[in-house]
């Protein structure tokens, strides 16, 4: 039996469903989900965050975004805070554990761009430890001058850091809060992690990890790089359009072309076995998913997550938790669970092996 699968029937209002299923079924522990359009990115991330919050609270998926590499002539701090959400994902890959579950949504612009080398991202780095001691001018001068981070007045982006009296507040790349480290003479009395938006602390931490501040990606690595040693899942939502779109990324006659295109990076690595998964209204026979299965889900009739449509006002399908007073909320989480219950009686079983 082919690996490969192609769904089609699928619209566009229930592929983040669709890939919410896969990303929760139990032994896939990597995937890469590939859209077409960049300004889709942080919706899909949304809606998929939504589906796990009402359907599946405990998953432990961690999903990312990695936004494409910033134009040229683009304003500097959209460039600027382009650069760093990109070096963020990779630090974060490169911290990736086999036994974790990832999940990157990405274009197929974004996953070839410009790409820091694993090198690059370990060669500088200031370790601080709670309890330990360090010269307050010598970190501030390292974390400036060494590690390239900005000094502000107040630090509330990722790439900052500001100085209040004896505390240091820096937001490091590869960290979701930001962390105040409080000095007491030479001695780091606490690390915490705070809110930016309120400046209230959140957690005290033992270590910490300040990464350098790339602030320019300069040199085109290979994505192969932060991709695991084990079989992977690549799902594609609308592959179609995905090759119409981005053609020199999606072509196989430029397979042989280094690593700088889909076809290519899926080859070089057929030693782990990974899986293609295609998602689509229409099956116009996509090159990439030559000789797939094909399976037809008849989803017509699922709306978004965030539909806007009027909705039904009929009691049986409003959720009966006491918890829940919006009619939208309940009806919403009322269509996922169809949604899911949709797709379980249509999947096949080589999904959930």
């Amino acid at each position: 039996m082919k690996k490969n699968l192609l769904y089609t029937g699928l619209v566009k209002n229930s592929r983040p469903g669709f890939a919410s299923y896969i990303l929760d079924s139990k032994n896939i522990n990597f995937v890469c989900l590939i859209i077409s359009q960049p300004k889709l990115l942080n919706n899909y991330l949304i809606q998929l965050d939504s589906i796990f919050n009402c359907t599946s609270p405990d998953n432990n998926f961690l999903i990312n975004v990695l936004p494409e590499t910033p134009p040229k002539d683009i304003e500097n701090s959209i460039k600027d805070k382009r650069n760093q959400e990109r070096l963020n994902l990779f630090i974060n890959l490169n911290k990736y554990s086999l036994d974790e579950k990832f999940c990157l949504i990405a274009t197929p612009e974004s996953l070839f761009g410009l790409i820091p080398s694993k090198q690059s991202l370990n060669r500088d780095k200031l370790i601080l430890k709670a309890g330990g001691k360090y010269s307050f001018p010598d970190i501030v001068n390292t974390i400036k001058n060494n590690l390239n981070y900005k000094i502000e007045v107040c630090c509330e982006s990722i790439g900052e850091f500001s100085i209040r009296g004896g505390v240091i507040d820096i937001f490091a790349l590869g960290q979701k809060y930001p962390i105040r480290i409080d000095f007491f003479g030479d001695e780091i009395e606490s690390l915490k992690t705070y809110d930016p938006s309120t400046q209230h602390n959140l957690k005290e931490i033992n270590e910490l990890h300040i990464p350098e501040n790339l602030n320019v990606i300069d040199s085109y690595n290979s994505i192969l790089e932060y991709l695991p040693e084990k079989p992977m899942l690549w799902l594609l939502d609308d592959p179609n359009l995905l090759e119409r779109d981005h053609s020199y990324r999606l072509s196989e006659n430029n397979a042989q072309n280094d690593t700088q295109n889909l076809p290519s990076i899926i080859k070089k690595r057929e030693e782990y076995g990974d899986t293609i998964i295609g998602i689509t209204e229409f099956d116009f026979d996509p090159k990439i998913m030559s000789g797939a299965e094909r399976i037809n889900v008849n989803s017509g009739n699922i709306e978004s997550v965030n539909s806007s449509n009027e909705m039904n006002s009929n009691t049986e399908l409003i959720d009966d938790d006491p918890s829940i007073n919006s009619p939208i909320l309940k009806n919403t989480k009322k269509r996922i669970r169809n949604l899911f219950s949709l797709f379980k009686q249509r999947f096949p079983p080589l999904l959930l092996c």
